[in-house]
């Protein structure tokens, strides 16, 4: 877009194509004249008619730059199409699929068998189609450096902040090998749990994401003419990529265990993007049926087209769970399952975006509303930062006041969208601007600070209604800890964990809504708090079927060898299953399991494990 000393209007989205010859003439007789030093010349120039002027346009603005007659800028419009609102208001709804997804246990979140996370899928359908749409074709290697720092300038900066806030609320501890894979965006090409999951682990995508832009342009050249082929080499490279796991007999899963390196089916299928190409190639090819093959149906039929395939979305995004069940029943561990989990509503993903992106129906027309379309802007942000702040609550949960019931989950979406906005006002669109380049675009506008300055008002006292108690040590006596354990529970206490802490008290009791567990720790030394516990709730086989990490009291600075402080956690009725037998407690900093001394313990000797008590079958 136009800056304030641009020397020429830009066209207006889908004006006539003479408007854009005449803004074209007009440019180039700027150029030839000259102009005073400074000024920026655009020009939109994205009909193919108009390339070679363009092209020779472009050289005579080279020329003129390097004579320092004139210093000419060229910006080329890509997007001369409408903005398709509806597709953008579609990206929070995908984004909230994935919170609600994270939030499962925690808040009032039930588990449900709904595989939430095949939100993930619909942006990569949504970013294949997005791109194709407003990049018809990058004719240059100018244009593809363009489009490239365009791109990372769309997702870089807020990527970085979003890991600087997971530092400061969650405490990483940096690795130099996963952090530089993490800030360059390539952990997702290192199928390894330890690469792909660093810092904060739904970054995964965006990772995958910065793939599929460097691939694009090679995507692109001739697309409507090899598309087809395109499309089948990357369905080829699934199946290779899961003949391959099967060949190699990769475990589902591999969570981090102190190797480096450890693949799994998990990081081939579901992360690599070189699986998940499939995904963004069909969003491409749904962008040229929408060109080539439109429908012109009226309002109704638009409406029950939207309506049939909203459904269809829901209903096949529910049929997975059971699909997965009966390949898992029949082919135990297939790698298969790892993409019917994760990526199998892709085709009515690419059909719901081919019909929504016509606008024909009322659907359509109530997702181009502004306060929807405001919260698909917003929702990059809020996919970035969501799993900080789950993690932060779970971790914290001493230190917050809740609320109970759902208004806690209702206090939490309030400051994840507030959170949200923020970040995208003030941090994302800043800082697009100067890395694109256009940084003159960006103008102090006092109406449009008041939005911000509202969000962080409102935010503050959200947090401060929320977040009251100090969440301090609540250091106790020998005695106190003593009285904690019940008899039935002495044999589980006095384990030493990495000679740091030592369990003194235990007890499991049934409450109404759950169940409560209370510890007594002892410091074995003189030490600064900044440990997370990891409470797993495990079957007999020592899966873990649920989780509730908390971190130890980090604003009291500093515990003293042989201080004992007490700390509890109420594992919610949601979290609990009938299948679950046992609690497994493990302490850890980063990734670094603390070792246990004694005691029955599992994942060699790094988790202490002690069974649930018999009122646990009650609430399940």
């Amino acid at each position: 877009m136009c800056t304030r000393r641009c020397t020429l209007g830009c066209a207006k989205k889908a004006e006539p194509i003479e408007r854009e010859a005449a803004l074209f003439q007009r440019a180039w007789r700027e150029t030839r004249t000259g102009k005073p030093s400074g000024a920026v010349v655009a020009v939109a120039g994205a009909s193919e008619w108009l390339q070679p002027l363009v092209v020779q346009w472009r050289k005579a603005a080279d020329w003129l730059t390097r004579q320092r007659v004139v210093r000419v800028t060229f910006v080329t419009m890509q997007d001369s199409s409408p903005r398709l609102e509806q597709l953008t208001s579609l990206r929070f709804f995908a984004a909230l699929a994935i919170v609600f997804h994270h939030l499962t246990g925690e808040m009032g979140v039930g588990a449900a068998n709904l595989h939430l996370g095949q939100g993930v899928s619909f942006f990569f359908v949504l970013s294949g189609f997005i791109l194709a749409y407003v990049y018809p074709r990058l004719p240059d290697w100018r244009a593809i450096a363009n489009f490239w720092r365009a791109r990372i300038a769309r997702i870089w900066p807020a990527h970085i902040a979003s890991f600087l806030l997971g530092w400061w609320l969650l405490g990483y501890k940096i690795v130099p090998a996963t952090a530089v894979a993490y800030l360059t965006l390539v952990q997702a090409w290192i199928p390894s749990w330890d690469f792909y999951f660093a810092y904060n682990s739904v970054a995964w995508s965006i990772s995958t994401e910065f793939f599929f832009y460097l691939c694009f342009p090679f995507l692109l050249h001739r697309w409507s003419a090899t598309w087809q082929v395109k499309l089948g080499g990357a369905a080829l490279l699934l199946v290779g990529l899961i003949w391959a796991c099967s060949a190699m007999a990769l475990p589902a899963l591999a969570p981090p265990n102190g190797n480096a390196f450890q693949p799994s089916q998990h990081g081939v299928i579901y992360i690599n993007p070189l699986s998940r190409l499939l995904e963004f190639s069909i969003g491409m090819a749904a962008v040229q049926l929408f060109r080539t093959r439109r429908y012109t149906a009226g309002v109704l039929v638009g409406t029950a087209l939207e309506i049939s395939l909203l459904v269809l979305c829901a209903l096949n995004v529910v049929a997975s769970g059971s699909v997965v069940a009966i390949v898992e029943s029949m082919f135990p561990a297939a790698p298969v399952i790892q993409w019917l989990v994760h990526s199998s509503s892709v085709f009515s993903f690419a059909a719901l975006i081919y019909v929504m992106a016509h606008g024909r129906g009322h659907v359509s027309a109530f997702l181009q509303l502004r306060p929807l379309v405001l919260l698909g802007e917003i929702s990059f942000s809020m996919y970035l930062v969501h799993q900080i702040l789950i993690s932060y609550f779970s971790n914290n949960k001493g230190s917050f006041m809740l609320l109970g019931g759902h208004l806690d989950l209702l206090a939490f979406f309030a400051i994840l969208i507030l959170f949200s906005y923020l970040m995208w006002r003030c941090l994302e669109i800043p800082a697009r601007a100067i890395l694109s380049g256009s940084l003159g675009t960006v103008r102090f506008d006092i109406k449009r600070s008041l939005g911000p300055a509202t969000a962080a008002l409102v935010l503050s006292i959200t947090l401060a209604t929320v977040f009251t108690r100090p969440g301090r040590a609540d250091f106790i006596t020998e005695q106190a800890a003593a009285l904690i354990t019940p008899a039935s529970m002495v044999e589980q206490t006095g384990s030493v964990f990495g000679n740091r802490f030592e369990l003194r008290g235990l007890d499991l009791r049934c409450v109404p809504d759950g169940i409560e567990v209370e510890f007594a720790w002892q410091s074995k030394i003189d030490q600064p708090f900044g440990y997370t516990n990891a409470l797993h709730l495990i079957n007999s086989s020592g899966a873990i079927l649920a989780q509730q990490d908390y971190s130890q009291p980090t604003r009291t600075p500093l515990v003293k060898k042989g201080q004992i402080w007490r700390e509890r956690v109420l594992l919610s009725v949601s979290k609990l299953q009938p299948s679950m037998t046992s609690i497994a407690l493990a302490i850890y900093r980063g990734t670094d399991l603390l070792s246990i001394d004694k005691g029955t313990t599992d994942w060699g000797g790094k988790r202490l494990v002690f069974p649930l008590p018999e009122c646990q079958s009650r609430h399940t």
